[in-house]
């Protein structure tokens, strides 16, 4: 299991003293164990946390960026109602503490990219979420298209023009629009 990961993990580092096994142990963890095992937010937690203390950030940004894609942090738009509702609270909980040791790194330990990467991913699930709510906002679904003019692949531009032309007004006039 995840915890008996976990537990063999920090007694590696702790009472072992051996920094190599216990790194071993942590990408064991995420290799070795069943999906739904591996995919909590503990795991990464404490993998990130250990290459902070040992002063391996380009590691801990590596396991936090993982963690961030895989998981769908930062932004719950991301996931579909069935996922959110596989989640625990507790596992949702600990995905939010996740989400802000990540942003607490790299405001810390991170560059102007991954800074700017943290703040996008904010303003994009924000920007998801107003147009979810109302679907006809074309200010914001402008706003939206513009940030990822700016900052996305092309593949994101295109989906959210797509996205945005297909809520057509409700009617001809244009104060809908």
């Amino acid at each position: 299991s995840a915890r008996a990961f976990l537990r063999y993990a920090k007694w590696a580092e702790f009472e072992a003293r051996d920094i190599g096994l216990a790194r071993t142990i942590f990408e064991a963890a995420l290799v070795e164990l069943e999906p739904e095992e591996s995919h909590q937010a503990r795991v990464f937690k404490q993998f990130a946390s250990y290459e902070e203390r040992h002063g391996e950030y380009d590691r801990a940004r590596v396991i936090y960026k993982h963690a961030v894609k895989l998981l769908k942090l930062g932004d719950r738009s991301l996931m579909t109602k069935e996922e959110l509702a596989e989640l625990s609270d507790f596992e949702k909980k600990k995905r939010e503490e996740l989400y802000k040791s990540y942003v607490s790194f790299e405001k810390k330990h991170g560059n102007q990219e991954g800074i700017e990467d943290v703040i996008l991913t904010k303003q994009r699930a924000e920007y998801r979420k107003r147009v979810a709510e109302d679907p006809l906002d074309y200010d914001g679904w402008f706003e939206y298209a513009k940030l990822e003019e700016d900052h996305g692949d092309a593949a994101d531009v295109r989906d959210v023009y797509e996205r945005a032309v297909a809520n057509l007004p409700p009617a001809e006039e244009k104060e809908y629009w």
